[in-house]
């Protein structure tokens, strides 16, 4: 007998051979001159005997204390070279796991570890520059200083105006953000008169959500961790700062969205798949895409009459569409055979 965790496999391996995962990227910047630009916050917790320094100074990337006790997280720096950056989704989380035990210590990576403390999960991070526009970090002076674009915005020294802050540049390669006058995230907030704004997105995400929920939560125990208790998501919900929901849009430079729904064992390939898809698929029906409202409050409030999202294994199997998965004819024939 398969088992969800089986059936989840079998499909990450069968895009992974088909390629689907770039051919939608390509799909992105062929049709709409879009790159996707990808960054994860991945939580975790830690036994109490290793000091979260010595791992930061092992691991070499910043390790930051959550809210549950001996929880953290790390951040890794977003790409657009999304193939190569779900690599090292895994190696750092394997890495993390040597260092762990170098340390004659534990980490863990469920979802929900402790039943009376904060659950843990792997946030992405989504962003879109126009592809006809990516500066290199050589030229980003130069841009600045003849552009009117979202970097003069966002990334200067606020004592310093004239002085770049290269740090909130995105990407393993430092790449720029792009002009504002052609950045499809800094268009628009409102999503008016813009098909590629960041609620139309958000939108989209939030349609397609149920179809492929168990891509993000394929282990029984990963549902123990919607618990509204613990700022976590329990409804199909976007909103602006807003933690309550399941995508959030951060108030902070660069423009972009936060997918919180993902364990942090969710397979990254399929689950970066998942997002871009629901997006791509939501550029190119539109029609299709249910009006769904921002939230501006607490998405847990019974006056939203929000959508709940699956509270087992069970309910989101039922749930499951495998449909979405080969909606776009560039790779359809692929999934169905």
């Amino acid at each position: 007998m398969t088992t969800p965790q089986d059936f989840i496999y079998k499909l990450s391996d069968h895009l992974q051979k088909n390629n689907a995962l770039q051919k939608i990227i390509n799909k992105f910047q062929t049709d709409y001159s879009l790159t996707p630009c990808i960054g994860v916050e991945i939580e975790f917790y830690l036994s109490k005997n290793i000091a979260p320094l010595e791992l930061q100074t092992l691991l070499g990337i910043v390790v930051k204390k959550e809210k549950g006790d001996n929880q953290f997280e790390i951040d890794l720096p977003p790409s657009t070279n999304i193939i190569e950056y779900i690599g090292k989704i895994s190696s750092t989380k394997s890495k993390i796991q040597i260092i762990a035990k170098k340390l004659q210590g534990k980490v863990n990576f469920s979802a929900k570890p402790f039943p009376n403390d904060y659950g843990s999960s792997m946030h992405f991070h989504v962003n879109f520059i126009d592809s006809s526009t990516l500066l290199r970090e050589d030229t980003l002076v130069a841009a600045k200083q003849t552009l009117p674009n979202v970097i003069a915005r966002s990334c200067s020294d606020r004592g310093n105006p004239e002085k770049l802050n290269l740090d909130c540049f995105v990407g393993s390669r430092r790449l720029a953000m792009t002009s504002y006058n052609t950045n499809v995230i800094a268009r628009s907030r409102s999503g008016r008169g813009n098909p590629y704004s960041l609620d139309i997105i958000g939108q989209s995400i939030c349609h397609y959500m149920l179809d492929s929920f168990l891509v993000f939560m394929p282990n029984e125990d990963d549902y123990l961790r919607l618990d509204k208790n613990f700022m976590a998501p329990t409804n199909v919900s976007f909103g602006n700062n807003n933690r309550t929901v399941a995508v959030r849009i951060p108030d902070s430079f660069p423009r972009r969205l936060e997918h919180r729904i993902a364990s942090p064992l969710t397979d990254p390939y399929l689950a970066i798949f998942t997002i871009l898809n629901s997006i791509l698929l939501g550029l190119e029906f539109p029609d299709k895409i249910n009006n769904i409202s921002k939230i501006y409050g607490n998405a847990f409030d019974q006056q939203y009459n929000l959508v709940p999202l699956p509270k087992s294994l069970a309910e989101a199997l039922e749930l499951f569409n495998l449909q979405f998965f080969y909606l776009n004819i560039f790779f359809k024939n692929s999934i169905k055979n």
